[in-house]
């Protein structure tokens, strides 16, 4: 598939799920959900998903530098 393909695979994909989220997160709020726990809980699996997608897709030892705190 060549890279522009996949761009436009991507875009639809990104669509289709901006499109659901938004019945998704109005079935939560009427189990009184709180939009800021939804929020922070979006953002949480967003944050792993994309390290661990990140930690498979390029250099091992690149992605552990981000977790060392050098002194």
């Amino acid at each position: 598939m060549s890279k522009r393909n996949q761009g436009i695979m991507l875009a639809i994909i990104g669509t289709m799920f901006w499109g659901i989220s938004s019945p998704f997160a109005q079935a939560l709020f009427a189990q009184n959900v709180k939009p800021l726990w939804l929020v922070g809980a979006r953002l949480l699996l967003a944050g792993i998903l994309l390290s661990v997608w990140g930690f498979i897709a390029t250099d091992k030892e690149q992605h552990k530098e981000i977790f060392i705190i050098k002194i």
